[in-house]
Formats: structure tokens, C-alpha cells, sequence
């Protein structure tokens, strides 16, 4: 009930308050060195201060070493607008504004409403049926690369076949994205970062992307490296749908597994499976 959700939202800005409060406590002057990203996936929750400002303090080592690797005018500014999203994403919760609170709590309200209907129904915020326009229609404008937060910069996971980034051939796999013309992004959520590459077709972004290389004697190292790549239209077909056959006495049996309903202009998930079985 409402309650219940004005509670929940209490408990979150309360949270919000003991963090800054154990903020002012971490000493960052002398951190960890040789953190790696992976240590922080699928981590168990801390289960006291001290391990929680352990863990808070080689996050912020391994955004200072990145960071470290860019200039020294990017660099200030990208600890600047770490410390600038964090305080931005905390006043979102902490909002006094009555009204503004009143649309939190009945947003969080209409998500759980309707995912307690049943496994097809949910409420979207306006971003987040943007997000699901795309998947829906399994278009959009960008570079054709998906990514994974790493904590350190999104690392490029795959790379889309016929998109921009394929066709430019310079961006590669395991290439870490650091900065999205010239604005740091490691800290930032990967939906916001997404937002950056994305943008208008046959426009140029500018990717600075931390490459591991491996010197003449084997050894890892790091490269930075400023990649541009011209934004074009991303058509998802591999996540579309997959057809196979075998032959069967006189005939053929068919497979086709649809990985998710679509519709654009062009082509909708019925016509294409329609297609695809008069073959």
C-alpha cells in the first residue's frame, strides 16, 4: 500500500544519509593499489562499516587509476562529475518537493501494481518505454556495440554485425569506453552513457577507449586510444529470430525460435515468421 511504499522510501533516504556520513570518514589520500573490476561482480552484501568503507575506497581507487590514464585537466573534471552524479542521483530520492516525492512513490507504487497482475504487465517511466520502444521494434541510432559496466569504464562485449562500429573496424571487442566526446563516463549509470552514444544518424561520436595490448615480452599493457566512429541506423536482426530445418521422409521439419516480438516500418515479427515458413 502507500504507506508502505513512503516507508520504503524513508528507509532509501535514510541509507542515503549514513553513506554520506561514512563518506566524511574515508581517508582517500592513501588507497589500494591493483584493483581490478572483477572483484566487485556479484559481491555479497557488506556486513559492517569497516568492510563497507574498505570496499568504498577501492571503488574510488580503481575510478582514480583510470582516471589517471587521461589528462590533467579531464581528469579533475571527471572525478568532479563522479562526485556530481552521485549527489544528482541522491537528491532524486531526497526530493522535499512534496509533488516531486508524491511521483517517486506512486511510480514505485505503479511498478509494483502491476508486475503483481501477471508476468506480461508492467508500468514504464517515460526513459524506460523508450528503452522498450527500441527493443520492441529492434532499431536505433547509435554505434552497434553492447556493453558492460566494469565499474572502471564499459567494456565492449560484443560488436554488432552490419552496424557502424563493424563497418569502421576500429573499435574492438574487450576495448574499454572511458570518455564519450571528451565527457568521463566511468561512475555513470550505462543508461546515461548509452544516451551519450547515442544520437543522430551520420553524426560523428568520439570514444576514448582504454585497449589492453601485450608488449614484445608478453607483458599486459594499457593503450589510450580517441576512436570516432559515424553514428547509423542499428538494425538487431541476429536477436530477432533463428530458423533451422532437417529433412523428414519427403519433406522437412522446420525450427524457428523467436527471441522477442518486434514491429517497425518495415517488417513485424508475424510477416517475417510468415515469410520465412512459405520458404
Amino acid at each position: 500500500d502507500s504507506n508502505t511504499q513512503t516507508q520504503s522510501t524513508w528507509a532509501f533516504i535514510k541509507a542515503i544519509e549514513r553513506r554520506r556520513s561514512i563518506e566524511k570518514k574515508i581517508n582517500y589520500q592513501d588507497l589500494p593499489t591493483h584493483v581490478r573490476a572483477e572483484e566487485f561482480k556479484e559481491m555479497p552484501w557488506a556486513q559492517n562499516e569497516e568492510e563497507l568503507v574498505n570496499r568504498l575506497r577501492r571503488i574510488r581507487a580503481l575510478q582514480l587509476e583510470t582516471a589517471a590514464k587521461l589528462n590533467e585537466d579531464m581528469r579533475e573534471k571527471s572525478m568532479q562529475r563522479i562526485a556530481k552524479r552521485q549527489a544528482k542521483y541522491e537528491e532524486d530520492m531526497m526530493v522535499s518537493e512534496p509533488i516531486e516525492r508524491q511521483h517517486l512513490i506512486l511510480s514505485q507504487v505503479l511498478k509494483a501494481t502491476a508486475s503483481s497482475l501477471d508476468a506480461h504487465t508492467a508500468y514504464f517511466t517515460p526513459g524506460e518505454a523508450t528503452q522498450f520502444m527500441i527493443n520492441v521494434q529492434q532499431r536505433l541510432y547509435g554505434i552497434g556495440a553492447q556493453l558492460r559496466d566494469d565499474i572502471n569504464g564499459f567494456s565492449v562485449v560484443k560488436i554488432v554485425e552490419g552496424g557502424p562500429a563493424a563497418l569502421g573496424k576500429q573499435l574492438k571487442v574487450k576495448d574499454r569506453i572511458v570518455a564519450v566526446n571528451g565527457e568521463f563516463v566511468v561512475g555513470m549509470d550505462i543508461g546515461d552513457a548509452v544516451d551519450l552514444i547515442r544520437g543522430e544518424a551520420q553524426t560523428p561520436v568520439i570514444l576514448t577507449v582504454i585497449r589492453e595490448t601485450k608488449n614484445p615480452e608478453s607483458t599486459p599493457t594499457e593503450e589510450k586510444l580517441d576512436i570516432t566512429i559515424l553514428r547509423g541506423e542499428v538494425v538487431l536482426k541476429e536477436s530477432r529470430f533463428k530458423s533451422s530445418y532437417e529433412p523428414y521422409g519427403n519433406g522437412v521439419i522446420g525450427y524457428l525460435k523467436l527471441y522477442s516480438f518486434y514491429q517497425d516500418r518495415d517488417s513485424s515479427s508475424a510477416t517475417d515468421l510468415e515469410k520465412k515458413k512459405k520458404k
